[in-house]
């Protein structure tokens, strides 16, 4: 298995976890939500491992929500009725860190869903920054140039290193994969989301 590296949402999931009852991490598919959902939850289910497990959810969502906090609910979207469910659990258990749900899709609104204000915190994830991956110098940020106004920095990659590393992406499947990995991997990519 391939070593977690440490995500910039860690944090922000963290402070939201001690904040909220429920988080929702969300974003495009193959960014790293669910394992880093895995890192800080204490259990989990995923409801995309059998049929059995979302109807499970719809038909009994209780038994779904069961598990040491906070519970990972991966593909939750699979099972719309749990977001009620969860809201519902987070209110009678009170405190924070209950739940985290993670799913590449959003189910369409429904007249019977809470908005979920007071109770959840979103935390949209996008593939890997070169600080994430480890190919950047971290000399400059938008931090310091918004607080300093300069830039400056010496290092890091070429120009041509950053053309091949902007084609890759920061996918964490393809941070450590050979170029033909990574071209395979973006055409299945491209050709399954379109």
């Amino acid at each position: 298995m391939v070593e977690y590296q440490e995500r910039f949402a860690d944090k922000i999931l963290q402070r939201s976890l001690n904040t909220f009852g429920a988080v929702i991490l969300q974003g495009p598919r193959a960014v790293g939500k669910t394992t880093t959902a895995k890192v800080a939850a204490a259990s989990s289910i995923r409801l995309d491992a059998s049929p059995q497990r979302a109807a499970l959810a719809e038909t009994s969502p209780s038994t779904i929500l069961q598990g040491d906090v906070p519970r990972l609910i991966d593909e939750w979207q699979l099972a719309p009725s749990i977001w009620n469910a969860v809201r519902h659990e987070v209110d009678e258990r009170s405190g924070k860190g209950h739940f985290i749900l993670t799913g590449s899709a959003t189910p369409a609104d429904d007249v019977t869903r809470h908005s979920g204000a007071g109770r959840f915190r979103r935390i949209t994830m996008r593939p890997m920054s070169l600080a994430e991956s480890g190919e950047s110098t971290q000399q400059v940020s938008i931090k310091s140039i918004l607080e300093q106004g300069g830039i400056a920095g010496f290092g890091g990659p070429t120009v041509a290193e950053y053309a091949e590393l902007i084609v890759r992406g920061g996918w964490p499947e393809l941070v450590t994969s050979s170029s033909a990995v990574v071209s395979d991997y973006l055409e299945s990519y491209l050709d399954d989301v379109a």
